[in-house]
């Protein structure tokens, strides 16, 4: 029983980080790069456990030169000391989506995808236990 949670959690885990890499790299291959400066970084709480992340609210000028003001899905544990970051967008019918092009956002679908490894990996470790 215990090798099937670990089994779902991993999955979630790897499912996540998938589904953020497939994002990422649309918005990279098929975006619009542009320098964006950082107005400020809003401190939110992120989980039940009391983790604040902070989130940069950015300005841009897309293509059609229009002032854009938007606070990014991606934070951080600590505040950057960056006052602009390169950026890529695209325009959906939702909205704008953003990636980050520079720094550590680019990892976070690897760290996913890396914990969902280590998940599985341990549920067959547990299960090859049991059958040996």
């Amino acid at each position: 029983m215990t090798e099937l949670i670990f089994i779902i959690v991993g999955g979630s885990f790897m499912y996540a980080g998938v589904s953020s890499l497939r994002k990422n790299k649309k918005v990279m291959k098929a975006g619009i790069k542009t320098k964006a400066t950082i107005l400020e970084q809003v401190r939110e709480k992120v989980n039940k456990d009391g983790e604040y992340y902070y989130f940069p609210i950015v300005k841009f000028i897309d293509n059609q030169g229009k002032e854009i003001t938007q606070k990014l899905g991606n934070g951080t544990g600590a505040k950057l000391s960056k006052t602009s970051i390169e950026i890529a967008y695209i325009r959906t019918p939702e909205g704008l989506e953003i990636e980050i092009v520079e720094g550590g956002w680019k990892s976070f679908y690897q760290i996913l995808i890396g914990f969902g490894l280590l998940f599985i990996v341990f549920a067959i470790a547990l299960l090859l236990k049991q059958w040996l």
